[in-house]
């Protein structure tokens, strides 16, 4: 990932801005996978997370919507 990463920004990024990846570790955990949603929202300035967790996709219910953000699971 970190290598598709560097790739993608080495061209311009998408749309001409710059990739960022920030990974945290919910270890499974729904308290931990909404801590790292909060700390991850206020750290971006895209309007897109990547998660890897789909109980963790389930657990934030609408407040990606609410928060005008896209999840992708």
């Amino acid at each position: 990932l970190r290598l598709a990463i560097s790739e993608a920004n080495s061209k311009g990024g998408i749309a001409g801005r710059e990739i960022n990846l920030i990974a945290e570790d919910d270890q499974y955990q729904i308290a931990k996978a909404l801590g790292a949603y909060q700390k991850i929202k206020s750290q971006i300035t895209a309007g897109v997370i990547f998660m890897s967790t789909y109980g963790a996709v389930f657990a934030l219910g609408k407040k990606p919507e609410q928060d005008n953000l896209l999840i992708i699971g």
